[in-house]
């Protein structure tokens, strides 16, 4: 059976995950990374509190890849930091830089756990505080494991179109 899959770029993949997130801020979880049987794809996981996307990139060094997304039914179960943006205020600014000019290292852990322990606001919200600064993420980066099966199959399934797609796009190349 052959899946066939909306090939997408990034951008417009990112507007409809922006527009999800500005409505609802709070619950996110971005992962990055590679599976196990994967040969240079990159693979994006966004997990909202609505959808769980898999996203597989051609290239992370193209300004605008081509993309093979897919919604899927589970994601890394690990106890991560929710992704948003938070704001910091001028005294978080001034305390960060204070412990930075000190390398003060479990300072800065600490300002930092006090930050993304705040809940995550929509980036409208954040042009209508007239905030300085604000810090988006994390996104947690490194090898990604299969969960399921059922995911190993999808995975290899985004694998195989987005190699398809690829050779078609750029058939002068071999």
């Amino acid at each position: 059976m052959h899946m066939k899959m909306k090939v997408q770029t990034l951008e417009d993949v990112a507007k409809k995950i922006f527009e999800e997130y500005e409505d609802e801020p709070q619950g996110w979880r971005i992962f990055i990374g590679q599976f196990p049987n994967d040969e240079h794809f990159l693979n994006i996981i966004v997990a909202g509190p609505q959808k769980i996307r898999q996203l597989k990139l051609e290239s992370a060094y193209k300004p605008n890849p081509l993309v093979v997304c897919k919604e899927i039914d589970e994601y890394p179960k690990t106890k991560t930091l929710y992704f948003g943006l938070r704001p910091l205020r001028e005294e978080t600014l001034r305390k960060v830089f204070r412990a930075v000019s000190r390398k003060d290292s479990p300072a800065l852990f600490e300002i930092f756990k006090s930050v993304f322990s705040a809940a995550p606001i929509a980036y409208s919200e954040f042009a209508d505080k007239e905030i300085p600064v604000g810090l988006q993420g994390p996104v947690m980066r490194g090898p990604l494991e299969y969960i399921s099966e059922k995911q190993q199959r999808l995975d290899a399934k985004l694998n195989a179109e987005l190699k398809r797609v690829v050779r078609r796009e750029y058939s002068m190349y071999g």
